[in-house]
Formats: structure tokens, C-alpha cells, sequence
């Protein structure tokens, strides 16, 4: 089955660079498609910081990124659908 990982992050997880503080531990929501991925998210985003995306064969880039209800894909600010 096919299964998309939405993060839900409390606070900003950007890390200044060359450092290595401890990372917050997201909350997981497994969804079965993306469409489903994306309403959770767009829900969650008016709540949380940050949230993301990750697609079912790659857990280390999502593949997109809510960050203060704002909507990237790629790193890019893109429109909510």
C-alpha cells in the first residue's frame, strides 16, 4: 500500500549551519494518497509551524513543505491548490 508521511512539527526545524542542535520530534500522520497528504496538511498548517510531506519511497526530502502556511514544492513558494 502506498503511504505518504505528513510531519507536523510544534516549532521551526531550520538549523543554522555547521551546527547539530537536538531536532524536535514530529508528530506522523500516514495518509494513503497524496491528495490526502495535502488536506491534512493544508489543515494543519493554520495550527503549526512547520509540516511536510514525504513521499512513500523517500523519508529524508520531502517532496513539499508547509512553513507558517505557506506551500513549497522544491523549496519553492508555490499557491495552495
Amino acid at each position: 500500500m502506498t503511504e505518504y508521511k505528513v510531519h507536523i512539527f510544534n516549532r521551526a526545524v531550520a538549523l543554522p549551519e555547521g551546527t547539530n542542535p537536538p531536532q524536535p520530534h514530529p508528530e506522523i500522520q500516514k495518509c494513503s494518497s497524496l491528495e490526502d497528504a495535502r488536506i491534512v496538511a493544508g489543515e494543519k498548517s493554520q495550527m503549526f509551524e512547520v509540516i511536510r510531506i514525504f513521499s512513500p519511497d523517500d523519508n529524508i526530502n520531502p517532496i513539499e513543505e508547509y512553513r507558517n502556511g505557506v506551500r513549497y514544492v522544491d523549496g519553492v513558494k508555490s499557491k495552495l491548490d
